[in-house]
């Protein structure tokens, strides 16, 4: 096998795109999402690299898309996943179907440690070290380089065992079944509307609806802006969009902003309008919005995204770890790096 480089996704073969495609795959293993990435989060000393495994036939069988940075002291590069704070899991790009999958990610390990020698670290974040291809990717670079893993975030979700949604509620903590009285106690006295957008459909006023209510939440500033209302047209283009909206007397008060994506819910991100804060509009709209994840999508797992918020623990059932993998080059920068980094660790350890 060998190893081309890109740095842009446009010249990648649309083969291996369309291929891609067919597999039964989440969105955060779609080109589409790696190009949005590409477009915002990229400053101007890093580069983006799609590292393409390529077989004898000159097919690509696995694409790694990275970031290129320097390193603080002029010396060599770091890489890592093209991922940031919107990236809930990383993995590369890999046609698992093919039999060459192993043999894929053994020559990408075999070309950092041959042909590309000058990096001094890889960052990839956030794994999931019980899925396949990831379990492939720690072997076999295991046999070329050190690796440590560290805490990325704890990850909470649902697994659903064809539950439906008052079943749910019926075992919920009291807090939760409390969220129905709530819902009709206000009604009483405003209008009450939820719409939930599942398309491109006047998706521009859900765009302008949702930054409304973000935009008078506690919550800060987004570093990138666009980041969301693109993430949302690119939903709603690809069918996978559930973005919630509750309206109080017309007036945009709570959004919630779902990924329905093979078969799972994926709650992505929520806020409220802080003048409608004693009317729990947000508590209102993410109950019925999993009311729709239940009895509408049946969606056999509901993800609550990164954090171990304690509200969290009392709308799910399991909790796993997203972690960083870590791999240290044999030069002399990567081992310095690795020998600072297990002391530091180890140090760690005996403080606690």
């Amino acid at each position: 096998m060998i190893v081309e480089k890109y740095t842009n996704s446009a010249d990648i073969p649309a083969s291996f795109i369309e291929e891609l495609d067919k597999i039964k795959s989440g969105l955060f293993e779609k080109i589409e999402w790696f190009n949005l990435l590409q477009k915002h989060i990229i400053s101007n000393d890093e580069e983006v690299v799609y590292y393409c495994i390529l077989n004898m036939q000159k097919k690509i069988e696995a694409v790694f898309p990275l970031i290129k940075s320097p390193n603080r002291n002029k010396s060599g590069y770091i890489l890592k996943s093209l991922a940031n704070v919107y990236s809930l899991e990383y993995r590369p790009l890999v046609l698992k179907k093919s039999r060459n999958c192993r043999k894929a990610i053994s020559a990408f390990a075999h070309y950092l440690a041959t042909e590309e020698c000058e990096w001094t670290s890889l960052e990839l974040f956030p794994v999931d070290d019980g899925e396949l291809s990831n379990i492939f990717l720690k072997e076999e670079l295991a046999k070329h380089f050190k690796i440590t893993f560290s805490l990325c975030h704890k990850n909470w979700i649902f697994d659903n065992n064809n539950e439906k949604y008052d079943n749910y509620v019926a075992f919920s903590p009291s807090r939760i079944r409390n969220i129905r009285r709530d819902e009709r106690r206000i009604k009483k006295d405003h209008n009450i509307q939820i719409k939930i957008w599942t398309d491109d459909i006047d998706i521009e006023k859900s765009i302008d609806d949702y930054l409304m209510v973000y935009n008078n939440s506690w919550k800060n500033q987004e570093q990138y802006p666009d980041f969301i209302p693109d993430l949302i047209r690119l939903c709603a283009d690809k069918k996978i969009l559930r973005l919630g909206i509750l309206y109080v007397d017309n007036i945009p008060t709570a959004a919630q902003l779902n990924i329905f994506h093979n078969n799972i819910t994926l709650i992505y991100k929520l806020s409220y309008h802080e003048e409608y804060k004693h009317l729990s509009t947000g508590a209102i709209l993410s109950f019925n919005m999993m009311q729709y994840a239940f009895d509408q999508d049946n969606s056999v797992q509901i993800d609550y995204g990164c954090g171990d918020d304690a509200y969290k623990r009392e709308w799910m059932n399991n909790c796993r770890t997203k972690k960083i993998m870590t791999i240290y080059n044999n030069n002399i920068s990567g081992k310095y790096l690795y020998i600072k980094q297990t002391w530091k660790a180890r140090i760690k350890q005996f403080l606690i």
